[in-house]
């Protein structure tokens, strides 16, 4: 803690009625008599606790920056980032094309401006409309939907319900119950490539994490979406261009309504991100990201595992920017109040007028850089740092990267914003059904990250949701076993009464099916007890442990 001069002249005082106690209790004692009233002995002890004031200073401000730089090293950029807007629409393809696939490429653009947005989910959008709506009873309905031509199936298609006022719904088709990925379902959602497991798991390795921004986002707009799950069974096969749908709602309430207007087809969750691409070389081995940065994009194949060849990292190259500014001038304060004799022979500086002076300019200086925060924030960049590729003259990586307005898109976007929609859809039948979500750009007070950064170290690698679970399986199994994501044919998460040692309740049930190759079944098949205890057990530890776990490994025949 920085000391006062106050106490440092007290803390001289003290030191020099100390010295002389000890020099009175000394052989030649008589020698000493009126030592206090030496004015050299008194510029000695007094530089004596100035010096000491000093080095208690430099401690305090080494051990700062070490802990500063140790939290900005540990704490992952999903701590503090820019989250994108939200918004959803209803939309429908022309009336020339039966159905549309969306994916990375399927750009919407909010109207009037340059803000555009990507589809958060990998959807298929059906030429369908409402023919007619029908009560069975109490809490059934019957959903008649037309299409504009026959499909063979409906795996994709997604539908959502406005109203919220119910516990849980069940969907039916042809007598049979149709698998449907529910709202709550995170870990199953069929996530865009741009936010998809696959590049949450490439960027679990940067410092720029995106699994934050990949999961989130469909939470954050809450629409209760269903979406179809694809299934093999002949009972949901069809060559017709009408089908009905029986909506089985549980958990009523009284102010539940099911109506045409409740009910929407073809939703899609938009989220304000632009995708770029930057190639690197020997040649251009970094580039700087100009708007704020989301997390890059899951290179090729033979790109992803392994040693990364790039790096994500938020660095302090803009030289002498106006935070290390700030910085100097306070430490030039800390210097005067910890070596204050060194500035008595200055002419002109002999009071605390001067420093009082240079304090009221620092304020000053402190004022005019939060009006351009950007200048005194470090910048985000991306870094080639494969050796090998550094040397080879003509080689060269193509890098993939999202980014996002932040809150500057929040003036534009309102319920009554539209949007200029992609290839192949009509405008005319694209509006919003929800209410959007705004965005927030990146937290860059120091006070604020250096909570969150005290706050991440406390909690680093819990887990809560399905979802968390699902990550965390396949991470162990890639960093472990050598198991990669192409060899997990399904991972999923669910819960099941358990009646046996904790009593009546729930268990967490994690199934993992493998695919039938070489190397898993020279490299784990008889490791598999083994694994599923040991994931079981990492599991319980970073997670409430209110639930039991079990894991479940089979390899496919």
């Amino acid at each position: 803690m920085k000391q006062t001069i106050f106490e440092t002249k007290q803390r001289a005082e003290e030191l020099l009625h100390e010295a002389i106690n000890i020099w009175r209790h000394s052989d030649d004692n008589d020698k000493l008599e009126g030592l206090e009233n030496d004015p050299i002995m008194k510029l000695m002890i007094t530089a004596l606790a100035y010096q000491a004031n000093e080095n208690i200073s430099d401690l305090e401000v080494m051990k700062a920056e070490v802990l500063e730089e140790y939290a900005q090293l540990l704490t992952p950029y999903e701590v503090g980032h820019a989250v994108p807007a939200t918004a959803v629409v209803s939309t429908m393809p022309q009336d020339t094309l039966t159905e549309i696939e969306l994916n990375s490429q399927s750009t919407f653009t909010l109207n009037g401006t340059n803000h555009q947005f990507l589809p958060l989910l990998s959807t298929r959008i059906l030429n369908a409309r409402i023919s007619h709506l029908t009560r069975i009873d109490g809490r059934r309905w019957k959903l008649s939907i037309t299409l504009n031509a026959p499909v063979k199936d409906i795996a994709g298609f997604a539908f959502a319900i406005k109203n919220q006022n119910y516990y849980e719904l069940k969907v039916s088709l042809n007598k049979q119950t149709l698998p449907t990925i529910k709202p709550w379902e995170y870990s199953e959602l069929p996530l865009n490539d741009c936010f998809g497991l696959d590049t949450v798991l490439y960027t679990k390795a940067q410092t720029f994490e995106a699994s934050v921004t990949c999961l989130d986002l469909f939470a954050r707009q809450n629409m209760r979406t269903y979406i179809v799950r694809p299934c093999k069974q002949a009972s949901f096969e069809m060559e017709t261009d009408t089908f009905d749908l029986i909506l089985e709602f549980q958990g009523i309430g009284d102010k539940f309504t099911c109506s045409r207007e409740n009910i929407v087809l073809n939703p899609v969750i938009l989220v304000n991100a632009e995708l770029h691409s930057t190639t690197l070389s020997a040649q251009t081995p970094i580039t700087r990201i100009d708007n704020q940065f989301l997390h890059a994009i899951r290179p090729s194949e033979e790109q992803m595992y392994g040693s990364s060849m790039i790096e994500v990292r938020r660095v302090a190259a803009d030289r002498f920017n106006q935070g290390r500014l700030i910085k100097l001038l306070n430490a030039v304060i800390a210097r005067y109040h910890s070596d204050y004799y060194a500035f008595q022979d200055i002419k002109g500086i002999s009071g605390d007028k001067m420093m009082q002076m240079l304090q009221e300019i620092l304020l000053k200086l402190v004022e005019s850089a939060k009006k351009d925060e950007l200048k005194r924030v470090p910048g985000t960049y991306i870094l080639l740092r494969d050796n090998q590729l550094l040397h080879t003259k003509d080689a060269s990586v193509e890098i993939g990267y999202l980014t996002t307005s932040g809150s500057a898109v929040n003036s534009q976007l309102n319920a009554d914003s539209t949007f200029i929609v992609p290839s192949g859809l009509n405008s005319a039948e694209t509006h919003q059904v929800a209410n959007p979500v705004m965005g927030s750009d990146e937290i860059t007070d120091e006070s604020a990250l250096a909570g969150m950064s005290r706050y991440y170290i406390a909690t680093n690698d819990r887990i809560v949701t399905p979802a968390d679970i699902k990550l965390f399986c396949y991470k162990e199994l890639l960093t472990r076993y050598g198991i990669v994501r192409d060899m997990v044919k399904q991972l999923s998460v669910s819960r099941r009464h358990q009646m046996e040692t904790r009593g009546p309740g729930y268990e967490i049930v994690v199934e993992i099916r493998l695919a039938d190759n070489p190397f898993i079944k020279r490299s784990l098949s008889e490791k598999i007890p083994l694994v599923e205890i040991l994931l079981q057990k990492m599991i319980e530890v970073r997670s409430t442990n209110i639930y039991p776990v079990v894991v479940m490994i089979k390899i496919e025949d």
